[in-house]
């Protein structure tokens, strides 16, 4: 397979073309789902507790974000410095419990304040804006190839004593995109959903 003009067999760190692959599946399918839908589907919610499709969308890309500087730092060559991410084994337990989480389809948890989406109705624009998105994300995610992602460990934008491998970033920020995406899903298939 050819990105860019970059084949992603050729990459570096050998995990990221099929993180790659999934990414750009959930923009192609995000476009093919819910692209066509109305303000008001966007914004309907199973339940006043629960999101709405254009709600889990706005979710990733606050998210997502909040990484992006020090993901911009590391492939600058610029380390931003965390008395955390020294401490051994630390990293590499965060990482694993995070993903094996975010994997678990049984396992519900509130989204951390700093991670809410707009309470707000959402623009009927939040699935082209997504796309652009994804696209900003997977820049970063293949300059970012230079990098041995096993030894480059950033902080969490939860808490500065949550580090984690680069390798564990990707993979959980893929995980996180699939979760939510199911999610928009099931809003889309929901009995009363607005037809």
């Amino acid at each position: 397979m050819i990105i860019r003009g970059k084949q992603t067999n050729s990459m570096n760190n050998k995990y990221l073309p099929e993180v790659i692959k999934g990414l750009e599946k959930i923009k192609s399918d995000s476009i093919n789902t819910f692209g066509s839908l109305d303000g008001e589907q966007l914004n309907w919610k199973p339940s006043p507790g629960k999101w709405s499709i254009g709600q889990c969308f706005d979710h990733l890309m606050v998210s997502n974000k909040t990484y992006f500087p020090e993901l911009t730092s590391v492939i600058n060559g610029e380390e931003i410095k965390n008395f955390w991410k020294k401490v051994p084994l630390l990293s590499g337990f965060s990482g694993t419990f995070l993903l094996k989480s975010l994997v678990s389809r049984n396992r519900k948890f509130k989204a951390p304040d700093i991670f809410e989406p707009s309470s707000g109705t959402i623009s009927t624009e939040i699935i082209n804006d997504f796309s652009v998105h994804q696209d900003t994300l997977l820049d970063l995610i293949r300059q970012s190839d230079k990098f041995d992602h096993e030894e480059i460990i950033i902080t969490s934008p939860v808490a500065k004593f949550i580090t984690y491998s680069l390798t564990d970033t990707f993979s959980i920020l893929s995980a996180h995109e699939q979760r939510h995406y199911e999610q928009a899903e099931r809003v889309l298939k929901s009995e009363a959903f607005p037809k």
